[in-house]
């Protein structure tokens, strides 16, 4: 195996200061003083992804149940125990 060797051609580079604004963007109505965890969770992660996870898990558990009809040779099995979960849930 060759190995790479390092350059011994250097060259000065320059670096900026950072000079924009740092820290959190939180929004106009997002009130510090009385936000609860669930209300920075909420800031991270939006509906639309638990709509997406509830989605594919749905999806997922449909194609299983599919394969177990297949697998099981029975198109009629049903496995009671499954439900479609939903984004409340999640």
């Amino acid at each position: 195996e060759v190995q790479p060797e390092w350059s011994q051609n250097f060259r000065n580079i320059q670096i900026d200061d950072f000079a924009h604004e740092h820290g959190p963007v939180l929004p106009d109505t997002f009130d510090v003083a009385t936000a609860t965890p669930i209300d920075y969770f909420n800031l991270l992660f939006k509906p639309e992804i638990f709509a997406q996870i509830r989605d594919d898990t749905n999806n997922y558990a449909t194609y299983r149940r599919n394969e177990c009809r297949t697998e099981r040779q029975n198109p009629d099995y049903v496995d009671s125990t499954w439900y479609e979960t939903t984004t409340e849930e999640l």
